[in-house]
């Protein structure tokens, strides 16, 4: 496994949360907010950690709020913000809306990879998250060229990427599942 010493943790904490209708990284779930759910998971993980976002309601005492390259640029812009600002060659990036993710989840990312393996990102099956991520410091400038060429889809960026995939195990994908509106917070209360 990639040491932790190794590793810079990346909220991005950024959007709008239009579909949810209220901000998303500040939502109350089990007591603590979504944000904070995404940082314990990850603590044990990282050397240290950057929250990438605009808004001084994301800050937590002890971690930097580092505002967006980009102010509303979507979530490109935040991981060129986080990688900008990272110290370590491994990074592990994370949307603030998994407030199910957990620790050992996390830990499928971490196995030692290949030098041209750019970023790891998980999959369940259908879709690829590269918002639940590796991603090695070099992967700022094909990013960076994106931003700046005006293509912002998350998509535009793992086709440039040596990217490699792991399969979450079935029992474990309700993990990884972004709780996007008022029906995937309801739901996920009620199966609580």
């Amino acid at each position: 496994m990639i040491p932790s010493e190794k590793i810079t943790g990346i909220v991005l904490s950024g959007g709008k949360s239009v579909r949810m209708g209220m901000d998303k990284a500040l939502i109350e779930w089990n007591g603590k907010s979504f944000m904070k759910h995404v940082i314990d998971a990850m603590t044990p993980l990282v050397r240290e950690m950057i929250i990438v976002s605009d808004d001084p309601g994301h800050q937590i005492e002890g971690i930097p709020r580092i505002p967006d390259i980009m102010p509303s640029a979507g979530p490109l812009a935040g991981i060129c913000t986080g990688l900008e600002h990272s110290r370590s060659e491994f990074n592990l990036v994370l949307s603030c809306d998994i407030p199910l993710i957990d620790t050992e989840t996390l830990r499928l990312l971490l196995d030692p990879i290949d030098t041209k393996t750019d970023m790891v990102l998980l999959s369940d099956g259908k879709r690829s998250m590269p918002l639940i991520a590796l991603y090695r410091k070099r992967c700022l400038q094909p990013a960076l060229d994106l931003l700046h060429s005006g293509k912002r889809r998350m998509m535009d960026l793992t086709e440039r990427l040596n990217c490699q995939t792991i399969l979450v195990p079935k029992e474990d994908r309700f993990r990884i599942q972004n709780i996007n509106s008022p029906i995937d917070l309801n739901a996920i209360n009620h199966a609580n």
